[in-house]
């Protein structure tokens, strides 16, 4: 999938979550679905980290998902208990925004679990393979699937929000 990609279906992925917050806790839950579909391609494309790791390797798995929300949580627990309010951060967001990060880089993963490449999931652990889809409808990173892939997380993002919009 390419990056815009990515980030929309992130975007689309943290939908469930927005829907449930106040306006401004729905906008940053959006931002983290976001942040979360780039960040694998970023932790190994364009971090410091790219130098010992490879492209769909261990930061297009499970562990890393289970880091990366474990760290977020901590880092957003750590800001809504501060005295210091540098950048606030209300307790009640604290888990849904880790949960929109979290469906963001799932959104990542599937999405690539949807080419010819596929993911492995389960490293550094196990080198099994992980395709979402049958042989004959995966495609490469470009081209049909990844229209798709914009088409379905555009809808489901603009009923997203027309659906927040009207119970407002």
């Amino acid at each position: 999938m390419k990056r815009k990609t990515h980030l929309i279906m992130g975007a689309a992925a943290a939908v469930p979550v927005a829907i449930t917050l106040s306006p401004v806790g729905a906008v940053a839950s959006i931002w983290f679905g976001v942040a979360g579909g780039a960040l694998p391609d970023y932790i190994d494309l364009r971090s410091e980290a790219r130098r010992s790791l490879r492209h769909r390797g261990v930061s297009h798995s499970v562990f890393m998902i289970a880091f990366l929300c474990g760290f977020s949580w901590i880092v957003l627990d750590a800001l809504s208990r501060s005295p210091i309010e540098l950048l606030p951060v209300p307790v009640t967001y604290v888990t849904p925004w880790t949960i929109a990060l979290g469906f963001g880089i799932g959104s990542h993963l599937l999405g690539d679990a949807c080419t010819r490449a596929g993911i492995q999931p389960l490293l550094p652990l196990l080198r099994w393979q992980f395709w979402l889809l049958p042989r004959f409808l995966r495609g490469r990173s470009e081209g049909r699937l990844n229209a798709l892939a914009i088409a379905i997380s555009t809808i489901v993002l603009g009923f997203g929000i027309a659906g927040y919009m009207m119970s407002y």
